[in-house]
């Protein structure tokens, strides 16, 4: 009894590592009428899923990169938010002074967010 491999590209990319996620296919050539066994594997990482989508095999953990965490500098998110949202409630209502932050300063921080997007992202193109 032989297999044969067919590879099909199934469009999605791993979450474990960013390789590119195939349809894998063994096919039974002797055995008549049976279904060929079929899941999804991570080309980069060897992760293995079921066609459900369900993670079966984690694959190599060195090739995977490290998940970020949902605080920054030790703090949640949310904390971050509410203290943007309190500043920008106390520049509102400051007056002239909150006037000239909202003026000058708020562009030039919106400006200096594209320009580091903009960086990461050609930094990250060159890589």
């Amino acid at each position: 009894m032989s297999n044969n491999t067919r590879w099909e590209d199934s469009g999605f990319d791993c979450t474990l590592c960013g390789g590119p996620i195939f349809k894998r296919m063994e096919v039974e050539e002797e055995v008549a009428g049976r279904l060929p066994s079929s899941y999804y594997q991570c080309q980069q990482c060897e992760a293995v899923w079921s066609l459900d989508q369900r993670l079966l095999s984690p694959g190599q953990e060195e090739k995977q990169y490290q998940r970020p965490t949902a605080a920054v500098g030790g703090w949640p998110w949310w904390v971050w938010l509410l203290l943007g949202l309190t500043l920008m409630f106390l520049l509102t209502r400051a007056g002239g002074i909150g006037a000239l932050l909202l003026r000058y300063v708020v562009p030039l921080v919106f400006v200096a967010i594209v320009v580091w997007v903009l960086y990461r992202a050609l930094r990250d193109l060159g890589e």
